[in-house]
């Protein structure tokens, strides 16, 4: 019975529809006008920025999508971060790439030869052979002589200064490498010509115008093996025989002989932080004095070092190393001193870099350092060790690529300052080597440097202000206060080579009494023209104003002098 309502309602539902087919359209579907109709064909705009334009009838106005400013933004957490990465990029990175032992495949020769006015010849020649494909030889040859620029019967002026230096380098392996140099030295010149005293002591003031000859040889060995870039092992052993003859007019047989032995070991490895690179060593520095006059004398510098490398920030380097030293000498005994070196570099500002830098250092230049300083000098008491603590700032500015300007002030205080007095009064033609306890040293300093490697022009200049005093209060003899130095290369064609180069040293005290020598100005110059890439001829200039200077009092030095010559190059 209840199903009578639901079929008697499905009979009448086609009754409806016929009803609604004769009063309204069969399609539920809009009518559209066919010129509104879009005709989608396979054409497609190729034109950047070019938009389809609305079909009449439609919305001119597109919809714009628009970001909700107020949203907040997608940050990913490290484990949505690593869970991007590829899995091959989770490895361990690399260690640092090895360094290799590499030879040039070619040798060189540079070479020049010239004779100069007094009868000066002198000779440079740097060479380089390959003699196998692991062994490479090197060497050197620097000459230079003269047969003398004052009166002989006045002041005898003639030199020589040459030494030679041959030396072997083997690649055992693609990153060891062992080499062993050989050295020679053969110099000689006059003292200083004084008035004789009316008694002279032969031993303890030598009189005269004596001739000093210098000869020596060296012979050394050192080895190197690179890990990698950074991790590396290195060490060098030399022995060193220098002797001094003073040939005196009324004493002969007076010489001083020193036998020197240098050796250092170093290893350096990198740390776990980027950057940092840590290094330890040992080194020692020690020689016997002889002196036909005294005692035989001994010194040495021996100690430990420990080297820490480590940028700070991205504009900040810092370097720090310290030095433990057991010395010995004839005046302090038996001494240990520990000294910091740190140095730190700022390099935020863009081409502005700061430097600071303070520490400390014990040297001793030893027989033949003394006397390449002062070739009228005599060792006295033996040779100390000298001491120096040090602070200095310096800035510099690069700009143009390939310029810098920079400027800096420095601070020393030295302990057994070496300094040179004058005994000619009492007629010994030769100088002193003497030792202030507290010598202090301030200094200001800047230059500029200019580099354009394509065009061959280089140049640079500097310029020193410094204040030298001894224990005493004195100015140190022979520290000038105000030094300058400048030169010049200029290429203005591809053949021809042009250097300039000029020297001012201010006055100078020559005694503690404050007697002081004129100051002196020495330009001079070279113009080298090359025929070919391998033969070319050079005419050399020294000063040029002809002036009569004196770097040691009494002894005038060499007046204008022209050079000229051959270079060869290979």
């Amino acid at each position: 019975m209840k199903r009578l309502p639901l079929l008697s309602l499905l009979c009448f539902i086609p009754i409806l529809a016929g009803a609604q087919d004769r009063t309204t359209p069969t399609s539920l579907l809009p009518d559209i006008d066919p010129q509104d109709i879009e005709i989608r064909g396979e054409f497609r705009a190729r034109f950047p920025g070019l938009n389809r334009q609305p079909i009449l009838g439609f919305n001119p106005t597109p919809r714009v999508f628009r970001l909700d400013p107020n949203r907040m933004p997608f940050i990913e957490n490290p484990d949505q971060v690593v869970a991007t990465v590829q899995v091959t990029r989770l490895e361990a990175p690399g260690g640092p790439a090895p360094q290799y032992i590499r030879f040039p495949q070619q040798g060189y020769l540079h070479s020049r030869f010239g004779v100069g006015r007094y009868i000066s010849p002198e000779a440079d020649v740097y060479a380089g052979v390959p003699l196998t494909e692991n062994t490479w030889f090197r060497g050197s040859l620097n000459y230079h002589s003269s047969d003398g620029h004052r009166n002989r019967d006045v002041q005898p002026s003639s030199f020589r200064f040459m030494d030679a230096t041959a030396g072997i380098q083997t690649r055992l392996s693609n990153r060891t490498k062992l080499g062993v140099d050989f050295s020679l030295l053969s110099d000689f010149n006059y003292g200083i010509q004084t008035p004789r005293p009316a008694f002279p002591d032969p031993f303890s003031d030598p009189t005269g115008n004596p001739r000093k000859t210098y000869n020596g040889y060296s012979a050394g060995t050192d080895f190197t093996h690179f890990f990698n870039a950074f991790r590396k092992f290195e060490g060098d052993i030399s022995y060193n025989y220098y002797k001094v003859n003073y040939n005196f007019p009324n004493v002969n047989l007076v010489r001083s002989e020193e036998q020197r032995l240098k050796g250092s070991v170093y290893y350096q490895w990198p740390g776990t932080s980027i950057g940092s690179i840590f290094g330890i060593g040992a080194f020692t520095d020690a020689a016997k004095l002889v002196n036909t006059l005294r005692d035989d004398t001994n010194w040495h510098i021996s100690g430990v070092k420990g080297s820490w490398e480590q940028p700070l920030s991205s504009g900040m380097k810092l370097n720090l190393i310290g030095r433990g030293y057991f010395t010995f000498d004839e005046k302090d005994g038996n001494k240990f001193y520990a000294y910091p070196d740190a140095r730190v570099e700022f390099s935020s500002v863009p081409n502005l870099t700061l430097v600071g830098r303070i520490g400390g250092y014990i040297l001793n230049n030893g027989l033949r350092g003394l006397h390449e300083t002062n070739r009228f000098a005599m060792e006295d008491n033996g040779l100390i060790n000298q001491r120096t603590v040090f602070g200095l700032g310096e800035a510099r500015y690069d700009f143009l690529g390939s310029a810098q300007i920079y400027a800096g002030l420095a601070y020393y205080i030295y302990e057994n300052y070496q300094y040179y007095e004058d005994f000619q009064d009492i007629g010994s033609p030769l100088f002193g080597a003497l030792y202030d306890d507290d010598t202090r040293r301030q200094k200001l300093y800047g230059g500029f440097r200019y580099i354009n490697r394509p065009y061959g022009f280089t140049f640079f200049t500097e310029v020193y202000v410094q204040n030298t005093k001894l224990d005493s209060g004195i100015e140190a003899p022979y520290a000038e206060k105000l030094g300058i130095t400048a030169g010049m290369t200029i290429r203005p064609v591809s053949k021809l080579n042009i250097t300039i180069w000029s020297d001012y040293i201010g006055k100078r005290p020559y005694n503690l009494d404050g007697n002081k020598l004129a100051g002196y100005y020495l330009p001079g110059g070279r113009i080298e023209y090359r025929f070919t890439d391998d033969f070319g001829l050079y005419l050399k200039v020294n000063n040029i104003l002809d002036q009569e200077y004196e770097i040691w009092n009494g002894y005038t030095e060499r007046l204008f002098q022209v050079y000229g010559g051959v270079t060869i190059k290979l």
